[in-house]
């Protein structure tokens, strides 16, 4: 797969597939999801997972709405600035072990960090984003 990330499947087509592997037949669920899931370009486990989320909510549990996508839980809008000053200075392997010892936030890992070190890297705009939003 390319680093592109694939699209989020919608509701309609989480519900067909659930649908189908509710009413498989006994000892064929698990071909029917293999073959689901290669069809609409997902692992088979997201198929029982799915399915989980059915019995559990009915078809409202298969609907994802995050407001909240994208946006940090674990750095304040300070601690970002402060991430997205280091992320312009990483700039070799190693880099990104020197800035977190650093900047020693206390919150977060140091693959948290790591993230929005990248993510900073690529986009820029989203510390200024995140300064507005809180």
């Amino acid at each position: 797969m390319s680093d592109a990330r694939r699209p989020a499947p919608t509701a309609n087509l989480m519900l067909r597939c659930v649908t189908r592997l509710i009413t498989a037949r006994h000892g064929q669920k698990g071909k029917v999801a293999r073959q689901l899931a290669a069809e609409c370009g997902r692992n088979w486990r997201s198929l029982y997972y799915w399915r989980m989320k059915y019995r559990k909510f009915d078809a409202a549990g298969l609907i994802r709405k995050r407001s909240d996508r994208g946006i940090t839980r674990v750095y304040t809008p300070q601690q970002l600035d402060l991430i997205s000053q280091a992320a312009k200075r990483v700039g070799r392997h190693g880099d990104v072990a020197r800035e977190w010892k650093r900047l020693a936030l206390g919150v977060g890992t140091f693959e948290t960090f790591r993230f929005w070190v990248r993510r900073l890297q690529l986009r820029p705009d989203i510390a200024q984003r995140e300064a507005r939003s809180a």
